[in-house]
């Protein structure tokens, strides 16, 4: 019998209820067992978080295929969800090669590949494979996928060649994912297909066009869309952490909406109203204290940049500026930190901000060297945000975050932020996005352009506002404000 055969034997099986004794899981009736029958070769399966991704691909590789393989992003992330599910699934660990992440089944084969970067696709140039899996498509570039298209082959005769791709809208392929499968995923599309239709494309003059059946240079494709309702393992916690994620990855995940801009307003770091009511506040309040318990520098480097400083006193924010002709060196800049703070200061310490950092500890200790690319961490934790489910790709996105969630309304922080148009402009041009690493800030170089400056008042800001409520028992007026 060939292995197809034997996979629709297996599934007939698991619908009259008899129990399997090599795989422990069974195909979800409804959209995974759909995925798992199509007869496409080429199949995306996802929409809603939740839907049973992970899970689909790993049955499909135990049950149709001869030699499988399935990828993600990253090492980390293919340890951590396809790998760590397939030893519960998959049973006998004797079966597995820890060092060359392999399962072995008699002549079956399935291993766990990643891929970091466009440049190492070429390490699979000789590779074969009748079956190849990618979890979360989207983060992946359209050069990878296509590059490992071609590296679905088999000599067998009568094995089924198929490529699976699951995903959920959003990260760095979006755009990508979503042209290719358009038909399904697109409203506006002029054709457009149902779920789980089968169309069938080949390439011309450079260009995917749609063409039929009878096509024999034509491969065929589809898209099957998997729901939350469709897993009765969902666990309320889950929908609670998707409820907690923000706009609009919420909706992205748990509707499963393609058309969601990832360009647009609504992935600014800090929304529009949030800064306006924090700067309501600031024309309100006190005034603050001349003794800030933080102090955030950003320092000039050269031409028409400023060194900015912004003190933390208790909950409000004030900013000064100077220009870099004023602060031509680290002494000179570690001197104006010092009169400036009797607390903690927060240094961007890459390029010439080494200088100050190297003047100021010879005199303190209560210097936080900020280095943005540096791992997303807090006094050598792991930084994590208010609902523990994201990641951050760098110390620079997870401290945008951090000052994002103490302004969140919902946070009951009323920080004060003053009601400066550079501040507000620089603030509401820095854009977010997920990726394989985690949620990536823009940098100062891509900001740049757009608003014809460098963010430093922007970037001075989030600088004095990474300590806050982690260093919470330095700060009298920050524990204060919990408490209220």
């Amino acid at each position: 019998m060939s292995l197809a055969l034997r996979a629709r034997a297996e599934l007939e099986r698991r619908r009259r209820g008899i129990t399997s004794t090599t795989l422990a899981y069974s195909p979800l009736p409804g959209p995974q067992t759909r995925a798992l029958e199509s007869q496409a070769f080429e199949t995306l399966y996802g929409g809603q978080a939740g839907g049973g991704k992970s899970v689909l691909l790993l049955i499909l590789a135990r049950l149709q295929a001869r030699r499988a393989v399935l990828f993600r992003r990253s090492y980390p992330e293919l340890e951590d969800s396809l790998i760590s599910v397939a030893k519960e699934m998959y049973g006998d660990l004797n079966r597995y090669n820890q060092g060359r992440h392999e399962w072995t089944f008699g002549d079956q084969k399935i291993s766990f590949r990643h891929i970091e970067d466009d440049k190492r696709v070429e390490r699979y140039r000789s590779s074969a494979w009748d079956t190849a899996c990618f979890d979360e498509l989207t983060t992946f570039t359209r050069t990878q996928y296509i590059y490992l298209f071609s590296r679905v082959r088999t000599s067998i005769p009568g094995q089924r060649l198929r490529i699976v791709a699951t995903t959920n809208p959003g990260g760095e392929g979006h755009f990508w994912v979503m042209e290719r499968w358009g038909a399904w995923l697109d409203p506006s599309h002029p054709n457009p297909a149902q779920d789980g239709e089968i169309r069938w494309y080949r390439p011309i003059s450079g260009k995917e066009i749609e063409t039929g059946p009878d096509d024999p240079l034509a491969l065929s494709r589809t898209f099957i869309r998997a729901r939350l309702e469709d897993n009765p393992f969902i666990s309320p916690e889950y929908l609670r952490q998707l409820e907690a994620l923000p706009e609009p990855y919420r909706t992205q995940l748990k509707e499963g909406i393609w058309t969601t801009s990832v360009s647009g307003d609504e992935w600014r770091v800090f929304p529009a109203p949030w800064v306006a009511l924090a700067q309501e506040r600031w024309k309100r309040g006190s005034g603050g204290s001349d003794h800030p318990e933080y102090l955030g520098v950003d320092v000039a480097r050269g031409g028409q940049d400023r060194t900015v400083l912004t003190a933390l006193s208790g909950l409000r924010f004030t900013q000064e500026e100077h220009p870099g002709s004023t602060t031509p060196n680290g002494p000179e800049v570690a001197i104006l930190c010092s009169q400036k703070s009797p607390g903690r200061i927060v240094l961007d310490v890459v390029g010439v901000g080494a200088s100050v950092y190297d003047s100021l500890i010879r005199t303190r200790a209560d210097v936080l060297p900020f280095i943005a690319q540096a791992l997303p961490q807090w006094e050598g934790l792991d930084y994590e945000d208010r609902a523990k489910i994201l990641r951050f790709a760098d110390l620079r996105a997870a401290a945008h975050w951090h000052l994002r969630e103490l302004l969140d309304p919902d946070s009951g922080i009323p920080l004060e932020l003053p009601p400066d148009p550079e501040l507000t402009s620089e603030l509401l041009a820095i854009h977010w996005r997920p990726t394989s690493r985690g949620i990536r800030v823009e940098s100062k170089d891509e900001i740049n352009p757009r608003i014809g400056r460098s963010p430093d008042k922007a970037d001075s800001l989030v600088y004095a506002a990474w300590p806050m409520g982690q260093d919470e028992g330095r700060s009298s007026s920050w524990g204060q404000a919990l408490s209220g």
